[in-house]
């Protein structure tokens, strides 16, 4: 099925601009990928489509596989509801844009605390914040690329949802990269767990790649909590590879970057108004070369939306 999606279904969703989800397709998602029979008694977990989404699309692949639903039919039926879902995104991006606009035009003292108040805002009234996170970040990254602040190197397009990091070779959620060596790596970690594992996952990368100029870390929200074995891993980290681990809340990685854009004569202003337009036009998808992010995004922008408003 990964190879059908992958091959086929994906690229024509994305070619007339129907659905885009990850690039293998929906069987990347490990509820699908469970070793059952997709029966009315499939014991996996599976989101959407509110609470009756697991059971309508058991009730529909029985039927079709029982001769009750022309396969046809409800594949045309499926096209046309994506395509009014398409007609309907595009509409409402349009009219986040239009209001972001607007909400600049009509502020006279925008600053990186507003901004990142609104950002957090954000994502309480949304799901999946640790994503709304990663894109946040990156949408920083972006903000300064964009008013040629020298970020050592060129900003990695930000990285599909569900990637692995051993896989693809990745240090942090967001990179910068100096040809092909990862010079900044920042790591997203939402009501932040223990991170003893994910630190020690870190050394094995650098070892790997025999790193050693590179500016790594952790970005958490919304609190920084203290683990006194994370701390001596980290100290164990840099006294072997002479690498720098941080350990930030946003707000302090905010400010870090504040001050890296003051450097370069950047105003508050203009950076906190980069950045919002960044995350905006990304979580519109209208930034696909630099964010390229598969998940539906509907009710993100819904939610920035009414903020905004």
């Amino acid at each position: 099925m990964r190879l059908l999606d992958g091959n086929y279904i994906v690229p024509l969703l994305r070619h007339y601009d129907l659905l885009r989800i990850n690039k293998d397709g929906a069987y990347m998602t490990r509820s699908f990928a469970e070793n059952y029979p997709y029966t009315l008694f499939y014991k996996a977990e599976i989101r959407g489509a509110k609470r009756q989404g697991k059971q309508r699309w058991l009730e529909v692949v029985d039927d079709l596989e029982n001769g009750k639903l022309d396969a046809e039919a409800a594949l045309l039926y499926v096209l046309q509801l994506l395509w009014s879902y398409s007609d309907a995104f595009n509409a409402l991006a349009q009219k986040t844009l239009d209001t972001f606009e607007t909400w600049i035009q009509n502020s006279d003292s925008l600053s990186l605390a507003r901004v990142t108040g609104l950002i957090k805002q954000h994502f309480e009234k949304s799901e999946t914040k640790a994503r709304l996170l990663e894109v946040a970040i990156h949408a920083l990254l972006q903000a300064q690329d964009e008013l040629v602040i020298d970020l050592g190197g060129r900003l990695k397009p930000l990285m599909p949802m569900r990637t692995g990091n051993k896989k693809h070779g990745n240090i942090g959620d967001v990179e910068v990269l100096a040809g092909d060596l990862i010079v900044e790596a920042w790591d997203a970690k939402y009501d932040q767990p223990y991170l003893g594992d994910a630190i020690d996952e870190l050394a094995e990368k650098i070892r790997l790649l025999h790193i050693s100029d590179l500016q790594s870390g952790y970005i958490l929200y919304p609190i920084r909590k203290v683990y006194l074995e994370v701390e001596r891993k980290i100290d164990e980290i840099e006294e072997e590879f002479g690498v720098k681990v941080r350990i930030l809340t946003l707000d302090e990685w905010v400010h870090e970057q504040f001050l890296r854009s003051q450097i370069a004569g950047i105003t508050e202003r203009e950076l906190a108004e980069g950045w919002l337009r960044a995350y905006t036009e990304s979580l519109c998808l209208r930034r696909r070369d630099k964010a390229p992010i598969d998940e539906p995004t509907f009710i993100w922008i819904e939610s920035l939306l009414s903020i905004l408003t």
